[in-house]
């Protein structure tokens, strides 16, 4: 509470004092929500990467938190075997062990660049995920599977195309790891900062 106070302050001081409770509402907000079900029985599984590792070459490889997501899968799969489309990372670390025929890989899109033999690589949204999995023939009610940190937000993505979610956030994995190779996911303190600056930022445009 200090710390809003301290806001709420600074507020004042700027002149912006109808805009303390306003602020303290949405960072309270943003700090205390959590992804919820809306359905029960999933049909299937959507899977949301969480970061990736470099190898000893500089290839991207899934890391520990995508390696726990798809052990959660493999084991579900094991007692409930539903189509599962999962980012590619978390495919990666499932390999074979969930059938082809129900494991859809979701991967960026090569595109071109100026030169005909200049490729580069799309950046993949959360977003492109839902997507690319509804293409696929996702149906709901859709297991989202995703790092703790990183559940409410996708869950929310899912539902926003219109799909009703199921969500056991207390068997999602919970730890950073530092050898991540993309910083928001490499801590914990950076993930909470970066990923308030984006929802004040959706919350402003609203």
């Amino acid at each position: 509470m200090a710390s809003l106070e301290k806001i709420a302050e600074h507020l004042k001081q700027e002149g912006l004092a109808d805009l303390s409770a306003s602020v303290a509402e949405a960072v309270c907000g943003l700090l205390s929500w959590k992804p919820s079900s809306t359905a029960d029985h999933p049909n299937c599984v959507i899977a949301f990467s969480f970061g990736f590792k470099f190898d000893e070459s500089g290839n991207r490889q899934p890391g520990e938190a995508n390696e726990q997501l798809a052990r959660y899968i493999m084991d579900l799969y094991a007692t409930r075997p539903i189509p599962v489309h999962a980012q590619w990372e978390i495919a990666l670390a499932i390999g074979d062990r969930v059938p082809t025929h129900d494991l859809h890989s979701i991967k960026p899109k090569i595109v071109g660049m100026k030169k005909p033999d200049d490729v580069g690589v799309e950046y993949l949204s959360s977003r492109g995920v839902v997507d690319q999995a509804v293409g696929h023939g996702a149906k709901e009610p859709v297991l989202v599977v995703a790092h703790r940190l990183h559940l409410f937000r996708c869950a929310e993505i899912v539902k926003s195309a219109g799909l009703s979610v199921v969500v056991h956030p207390e068997l999602m994995p919970v730890e950073c790891s530092g050898e991540s190779g993309q910083l928001w996911t490499s801590d914990r303190e950076v993930y909470v900062l970066s990923d308030m600056i984006s929802r004040l930022g959706a919350r402003r445009d609203r």
